[in-house]
């Protein structure tokens, strides 16, 4: 290679990000505010769904609310999103169907978001217990957010 620019080889290249590692510089102030809100502002283009139905209202299902599934459906658009949580696992289905991501956000974040991607008819499975107050995106394969739920409390 001509001029001032050369490709470093694999060990050089190591011994520099080594380096660079063991730096102990503290973190410029108000860096970590301001990357907290920019992480923020990565949604600020989706349209926030409307929920349509919460089974949780319903008198009947409320009354057994702590066995029963509880039924969610939120819409953005053209955009449909069923949710069903019940004991255990969190499934539902994006119409109209393609493949799209499915990722439950929590409020909190000290608990990472749990995240899958739907079938070909649009159905999605994420299993393991979804509790607190979350909210759902649904991304299309381009990774721009589609549907962007409101805070709910599961």
């Amino acid at each position: 290679m001509t001029g001032p620019h050369r490709i470093l080889s694999d060990d050089e290249l190591q011994d520099v990000v080594g380096a660079v590692l063991d730096e102990d510089e503290p973190v410029p102030t108000g860096a970590v505010e301001f990357a907290a809100g920019a992480f923020a502002w990565r949604d600020v283009d989706a349209e926030l769904a409307e929920l349509l139905h919460d089974s949780l209202l319903e008198e009947a299902v409320a009354l057994r609310a702590d066995t029963a599934t509880r039924l969610l459906v939120f819409q953005a658009g053209d955009l449909t999103l069923d949710v069903e949580h019940g004991p255990g696992e969190l499934t539902g289905a994006v119409s109209p169907p393609a493949s799209y991501e499915v990722e439950v956000r929590h409020a909190h974040s000290d608990v990472e978001g749990t995240g899958g991607r739907t079938d070909s008819a649009g159905m999605f499975r994420l299993p393991g217990e979804v509790r607190g107050t979350v909210r759902f995106v649904v991304s299309d394969p381009e990774r721009q957010v589609s549907l962007l739920s409101p805070w709910i409390i599961l």
